[in-house]
């Protein structure tokens, strides 16, 4: 086999794979505080201050969830009817002067 075909594929399944877990899990557990939603101390200590990362709640969206929601409200943006026309507007006279 090809060595470039097999890469290609390689990184075409681990794309496929992260895409589906995104989808079916799109919260993680913060790695900045471990899923504990406090800020890491010094020497290991746990303070009581909330992570700013998560914003305390321990588990945050993966980057490949926030990938597709930015990609799908553009495209939602970008195909949604105009509604600042003025010859559509509803609240406009009909009546020629």
């Amino acid at each position: 086999m090809n060595p470039t075909l097999v890469l290609a594929s390689l990184i075409l399944a681990l794309t496929g794979g992260y895409v589906l877990l995104c989808a079916s899990a799109p919260w993680t557990r913060c790695s900045k505080c471990s899923g504990t939603g406090r800020k890491p101390g010094r020497a290991g200590k746990i303070l009581r201050s909330p992570c700013r990362r998560c914003d305390g709640s321990g588990i945050r969206v993966r980057i490949g969830r926030r990938a597709f929601t930015w990609i799908d409200r553009e495209y939602r943006r970008g195909t949604a009817p105009d509604h600042t026309r003025t010859d559509d507007n509803p609240f406009r006279s009909r009546r020629t002067p």
